[in-house]
């Protein structure tokens, strides 16, 4: 590939990133919401890993790989905690919800980490500090650049933005009736 358009749009498939820049959005999604999304996906993964520890111990890294693949390739580029905090992941070269392909490239770091979580000896203990280390240093990149682009979003060609459905509007009305009582 020769290139990111910066001017690609994606006026029929999300109306509400239209006439916008994806590589260059103002409507990424917050940092803030990003975090509790990946924290929501990693409460999931790991009891789900830790059953399948408990009984076929040799299929976790497979399954943490396709959990962390498949986790937003479906759908609408949304993982159930994107889902929760009404975000959503883009391809920005296609302009639509990722392929499999780019989920696990964005997400390797955190399939090792948790395969590496249930799994012991040296060598994986090494791998999962170093996913710790790749996965704090791409959690500072979303916090401190103000494009919030980490290094798996660049990998993948992809972009997490801010997504307002039905159900995150009618959250946010409920919190915002909440915390005026």
């Amino acid at each position: 590939m020769t290139g990111i358009p910066s001017t690609f749009t994606t006026a029929n498939r999300y109306p509400h990133l239209a006439k916008e820049p994806l590589i260059t959005s103002r409507k990424r999604g917050n940092p803030e919401n990003r975090a509790f999304a990946k924290i929501i996906d990693i409460l999931i993964a790991l009891p789900c890993l830790g059953l399948i520890q408990m009984i076929f111990p040799l299929l976790v890294l497979p399954i943490s790989l396709l959990y962390w693949t498949l986790i937003e390739g479906l759908g609408r580029g949304q993982s159930p905690g994107k889902w929760l905090l009404g975000l959503h992941t883009i391809d920005v070269m296609k302009g639509e919800s990722p392929r499999l392909y780019n989920g696990f490239i964005r997400n390797f770091p955190f399939a090792l980490l948790t395969a590496a979580l249930f799994k012991g000896g040296f060598l994986w203990s090494l791998a999962g500090l170093i996913a710790f280390f790749c996965i704090v240093f791409e959690t500072y990149f979303i916090f401190i650049l103000r494009s919030g682009i980490r290094i798996g979003d660049i990998l993948a060609y992809t972009r997490v933005f801010d997504y307002k459905d039905v159900h995150t509007q009618f959250i946010e009305q409920f919190l915002k009736k909440e915390e005026s009582n």
